[in-house]
C-alpha cells in the first residue's frame, strides 16, 4: 500500500480530528484541530 503525501495528511487529520472529539466527550478539553492539521502539513511540507 503505497501512499502520497496528501492521503498520510488525511489520515494523519483524521485521526486527529478523531482523538481531538474523543478528547472532548472524556475530557471535555477542546483541542485546536486545525492548528494540529497545519502542523502535519508544515511537517510533510505540502498544503
Amino acid at each position: 500500500m503505497n501512499l502520497n503525501k496528501k492521503q498520510i495528511a488525511a489520515i494523519v487529520a483524521a485521526l486527529v480530528a478523531g482523538y481531538a472529539a474523543y478528547q472532548k466527550a472524556v475530557n471535555g478539553v477542546d483541542l485546536d484541530v486545525s492548528a494540529i492539521v497545519n502542523l502535519v502539513n508544515i511537517l510533510l511540507g505540502g498544503n
